[in-house]
Order: structure tokens, then sequence, then C-alpha cells
């Protein structure tokens, strides 16, 4: 059985349950708390502005995780991408 340099080894399922953790973590009570006081963003509650904010960078650390391992291969050539489109 071949063993795989440590950088070649590929952890996306532990990134994807950090990230998913972190998220979690950032959507709980006390931080929720923090935000939710007085006070906005250009008009804009600032409790909907950390919300919105935090779930935009959930979606981005996510397709920046599911998205490395693809490059990664690709530029080892263990991705056949078919004959070129004309």
């Amino acid at each position: 059985m071949a063993v795989l340099p440590v950088k070649d080894v590929v952890r996306t399922p532990e990134r994807l349950v950090g990230v998913a953790l972190a998220g979690a973590v950032a959507l709980n009570f006390p931080l929720l708390y923090l935000f939710g006081g007085p006070g906005t963003v250009f008009g804009v509650p600032r409790l909907y502005v950390y919300i919105f904010v935090v779930w935009a960078v959930v979606i981005a650390l996510l397709a920046l995780v599911i998205r490395a391992p693809r490059r990664d291969r690709e530029s080892r050539g263990e991705i056949d991408r078919g004959p070129p489109r004309a």
C-alpha cells in the first residue's frame, strides 16, 4: 500500500466539518447577543448585517474547501477534461 506524502492528503471532510462548526458558533446566542443591541449599519440593524455577513462568509469558505481538491487533482493530471471543445 502506497503512503501519500502529507501535502497530498486531501482533508475535505475535516475542513467541511470545521467550517460548519465555525458557522454554528458564529450564529450562536452569545455572538448574536453582541450584535442585537441598538444601532444600524447604513440603516440596516446590526444583527441583520452580522447574520448576512456570516452566512456569506460560510458559503464562500465552503466553496473554497470544495473547489480546492479539484484544482489540485487537475494540476497533477488526475482528472481527464476530455477532448478540447471547438
